[in-house]
């Protein structure tokens, strides 16, 4: 079962996403310049390579014939005649094959893209059986029948000769240029301008990390690109986009980026290459193939570009009009409508945007070459994570020697110049070490990329046959450790699609397990790697220097690294033509400096916050990250992005004992760096109500205190999707996306949000948890809501009222001599809140079960005195209370839904196996009712009667 396809709706919301990342204008010529330079030791036989006329009445025959029935379809043919097989690569000797695949990319939502070019080795042996590979492109093309589909426009933009330049190949008239489309191209543009559309709340899958942080979702304090607005627009955008076993924080990047409302000064000097003369095109030595533009090396970036980042900052993409009085007068100059808002050029700029998000995401990459093919025209684009080069429209027929001089240049180029991260290296097929298959066959195959998940059925989670380790595609990837000195190699899974990867510019955080590639047998083991692109700020640090610091703190309940640093000459380069090439305006963080790719390993290897099986052991990890966090805040660190996917849980191996680890410290803020100005740094959803409701007039600063609030929203979130309450799966989907997603658009076009969570909190605070949130089965989880909301009330404007569960429980404010004192959520010393877990942790059934999931002979959930005694809890004695809640938007996709709902109890078995211990998954799993979460197994009813008796 392959995954959902992306919808079309999906590319409007990618092309608002993207919206002010383009510079556009480089001359074409100067872009292979400049992009894909002659090398040195290319041949002077191979850059005078001469064009047959075959080939170039075969490029010349690419645009569609006016009426043509499949205009597309033809333009691939001609364009796959004209250059495959043309070039050679220099350094593999291999053949750069083209071919239009009708199949599309079953492991990349069966995204497709018009022409896409290859190696001999990475090409089928029968291309009309292959299919589109994303992870194995070179480059790939994007066609549209002509002009009228731009996505850009530009001053110097060659422009069409026909009678009527608003007629397409096909006879139809540009929607965008018609008196009747006028008004609706308006309304797009208006959308357009919009932020990116409310954001469907589909499943969390487990340890996405990258989905959640990233990935999607990250937001970062200077930009407010990602907030999930209540855009009509878009509203069904991600229903069908990931069905029932995704991330709802994790669609198409949506919060896989940072967010803030803050606004930056941006500068730019741009002419230090100005005087730089293009270099001949020696491509062909046919007669007028060699025409070069007027413009010559007119848009060369600055040698002086700002390269010091002034903030910290993680893949903007906000959608705003640009605010050009905070701008110098060179770049106000470069401000231009460059994005064009037709409907056409919205779907075109998003198709691309998405298909070179993928391409970069499936495989290691910097940067990728794209080209954009209207009938007789082209557009050359270089894509990395900070911003794409777009460079004028030309006409390929007129000058076909520009294309063609683009793929030779490639063939010549280096490894590193296509893009690709030279540190890792793919494994042949079939020869991956029996010890590394092994290890990586020990864990579900999901896990290899998202963290330990339950699996509740024979195959994977999304229904596809379980594939061993051998038969699958490894990298073997070296990381380097500067500071350290020390270089270790590591096996590591190929990258796989996730919904975050289609947008471009985004962190693109990529975790995976590891294998320690040593040479002593006795050191080889699984690890746990991460990579991401960061910015260099000074208000913080590559995490890995964030990791020593918190270790030589002694900071509990953190990952421990083996080591980490910046990959060396893996950053962006599109921020160099920022002052020099127009822009929207719209996105400001060009100036501010590159991004780099940042990769580290750590020595834990953790399981998704979601595989806690009793709500008490939730409790007590969520307990140890209060810890976690307080301790960092004392060292000078605070977190700002406690989320689901940034909190694991980790098992001792001794002791047998589950701990909760506070993960993911890239988006963390120094303190004696921090400034107070508005701050939306985060996961959106997971974002206190506080610093969501901030606006730019009334600026606050994020405190220790929200992210304390941060992990009561990552508590509400636990126990909403993955224990038993009374919500229809349509009540459950639109109460998350309510909670999760709640914002608005002010008139000041900032992205606040918070109202609801804030309400949810006053609601709770006076008892109304069924209200609120839902009656629970774990009927304790009631009174450890209404407990915390009464003390989280005092950061909001009603006064605190009297608690009615704190005597029950027994815990009072530190230093505290009467109730009415309220917690002081921004000290680091102050523990009633990690108490508070614990001891509701401690009183919460079943008692048999410790906090940390060890046994409890005893029955008062405590383990033996004797640690020799202690052993793990089995399920198949102590029923779980985790249940995974069915939920979807529409009650017509029921059917849809319940068919992707399996079994939702697993055994103790399968539990093994998510820890990477070897294990019999034959042991057949409890079964459970999926319309009314029912026992329907009879031993295990008979379990759990007799565990309500005890």
């Amino acid at each position: 079962m392959s995954l959902a396809p992306v919808p079309d709706e999906a590319y409007a919301q990618i092309a608002n996403e993207t919206r002010g990342h383009y510079l556009v204008g480089m001359d074409p010529l100067e872009f292979l310049d400049n992009f894909l330079p002659w090398n040195e030791n290319t041949p002077t036989h191979y850059q005078q390579q001469v064009v047959s006329e075959t080939r170039e009445n075969n490029l010349k025959s690419v645009p569609p014939v006016k009426g043509a029935r499949h205009p597309e379809r033809s333009m691939y043919k001609h364009y796959v005649d004209a250059l495959d097989d043309w070039v050679n690569g220099i350094d593999n000797s291999q053949k750069l094959r083209f071919a239009h695949f009708k199949k599309p990319d079953v492991d990349c939502a069966s995204l497709n893209v018009g022409v896409s070019t290859y190696w001999q080795s990475d090409f089928p042996s029968v291309p009309s059986k292959g299919s589109c590979a994303f992870s194995l492109q070179q480059t790939h093309e994007e066609f549209r029948v002509d002009h009228t589909y731009d996505a850009f426009s530009h001053v110097n933009d060659e422009k069409p000769n026909t009678e009527n330049p608003n007629e397409n190949a096909t006879g139809d008239q540009d929607p965008s240029n018609s008196a009747s489309a006028e008004d609706a191209s308006q309304k797009s543009a208006k959308e357009a301008n919009k932020p990116a559309s409310s954001l469907d709340v589909v499943d969390k899958i487990a340890g996405d990390a990258e989905t959640f942080n990233e990935d999607l979702g990250d937001v970062s304090e200077e930009s407010a690109e990602h907030a999930p607005p209540k855009d009509s627009h878009h509203d069904h955008v991600n229903n069908e986009l990931l069905k029932n076993k995704y991330p709802f924080m994790d669609v198409i990047g949506y919060w896989d980026s940072s967010i803030s409302t803050s606004s930056a000064n941006s500068t730019g000097n741009g002419a230090g290459n100005a005087d730089k003369p293009a270099n001949s095109l020696s491509v062909v030595n046919k007669k007028g193939d060699s025409e070069s533009s007027e413009e010559g090396a007119k848009h060369a970036p600055s040698k002086d570009s700002q390269h010091e980042l002034k903030e910290d900052a993680k893949q903007p993409t906000v959608v705003e009009t640009a605010d050009t009085s905070k701008q110098s007068a060179s770049s106000r100059a470069l401000v231009s409508e460059v994005e064009k808002d037709t409907q056409r050029a919205i779907r075109t700029r998003g198709q691309i945007a998405a298909y070179a998000g993928v391409a970069m995401s499936m495989s290691f990459r910097s940067h990728f070459f794209s080209l954009l093919i209207l009938g007789e025209f082209a557009r050359f684009i270089r894509w990395d994570r900070r911003g794409a080069v777009v460079s004028t429209r030309f006409n390929y027929v007129k000058r076909p020697s520009l294309i063609f001089g683009f793929y030779l240049r490639f063939g010549q180029l280096s490894l590193r110049q296509r893009g690709f991260d030279t540190n890792a290296v793919r494994v042949p097929s079939q020869t991956l070490p029996e010890d590394v298959a092994s290890a990586f066959d020990n864990y579900y195959e999901r896990s290899w990329h998202e963290g330990a998940k339950f699996s509740h059925h024979k195959d994977n989670l999304d229904g596809r046959p379980r594939r061993r380790a051998k038969e699958s595609k490894f990298h073997r990837v070296t990381v380097n450790d500067s500071t350290i000195n020390q270089t270790e190699s590591f096996f590591v899974p190929a990258p796989v699609y996730r919904p975050s990867v289609i947008n471009p510019f985004t962190r693109g955080s990529r975790r995976s397990l590891a294998y320690l590639d040593h040479p002593d047998k006795t050191e080889r083991k699984m690890c746990f790697m991460k990579d991401s692109w960061q910015e260099d700020s000074a208000r913080t640090a590559p995490e890995a220097d964030i990791y020593r610091r918190l270790h030589e703190h002694g900071v509990p309940n953190i990952a421990s690294m083996r080591l980490g640093d910046d990959v060396a000459d893996m950053q962006t380069e599109t921020q160099e033509w920022w002052g020099s090439l127009n822009h929207s305006g719209r996105f400001k963080r060009f100036g501010f400096g590159y991004m780099v790719c940042h990769r580290l390993v750590l020595n834990t290897v953790a399981r998704d916050l979601s595989t806690f099986t009793w709500c008490k052991v939730l409790l007590s990890c969520l307990a140890d990250v209060v810890d976690a966090a307080q301790a960092a805040f004392k060292a000078g660190i605070l977190h700002r992005d406690i989320s689901a996917s940034n909190i694991m849980i980790v098992m001792d191996k001794e002791t047998k004992e589950w701990r909760g680890v506070l993960i993911d410290w890239d988006m963390c803020l120094l303190l004696e760096k921090r400034e107070k100005h508005l701050q939306k740094t985060g996961t959106w959803g997971f974002i206190s109500a506080r610093i969501l409701q901030a606006r730019s007039s009334e600026p606050v600063t994020h405190s220790l205190g929200d992210d304390m609030e941060s992990i009561f929203w990552v508590l509400v979130y636990q126990v909403l999707r993955y224990t038993r309450h009374r919500d229809s799966p349509c009540q459950l989907y639109h109460k998350m996306d309510r909670l999760f997603n709640d914002s608005v658009t002010t008139e000041n076009n900032e992205v606040i949000g918070g109202s609801v969570k804030r309400v949810t909190i006053l609601d709770c605070s006076v008892g109304n948890v069924d209200k609120a949130l839902g009656n629970f089965q774990v009927t304790d989880l009631v009174d450890v809501f209404t407990v915390i909301c009464e003390q989280f009330q005092s950061r909001y404007p009603h006064g605190p009222r009297k608690g009615r569960m704190r005597e029950f429980l027994k815990i009072q404010p530190t230093a505290a001599t009467i109730p009415t004192v309220q917690v002081d959520w921004d000290s680091p010393d102050e523990k009633w809140f990690s108490t508070l877990l614990r001891r509701a942790a401690e009183l919460m059934q079943p008692l048999g079960v410790t906090p940390t999931a060890l046994e409890s002979p005893s029955n008062d959930s405590k383990p033996p005195i004797d640690p020799t005694l202690w052993k793990r809890a089995k399920i198949s004695r102590y029923p779980p209370d985790y249940f995974e809640m069915p939920w979807w938007k529409d009650k017509t996709k029921s059917t849809t839904a319940n068919e992707n709902s399996y079994s939702k109890i697993v055994t103790s078995s399968q539990m093994n196996h998510i820890d990477g211990l070897s294990a019999s998954l034959r042991k057949r799993p409890l079964e459970v009712n999926n319309d009314d979460g029912r026992l329907t197994d009879g031993d295990a009813i008979d379990r759990a009667k007799r565990q309500r008796q005890r």
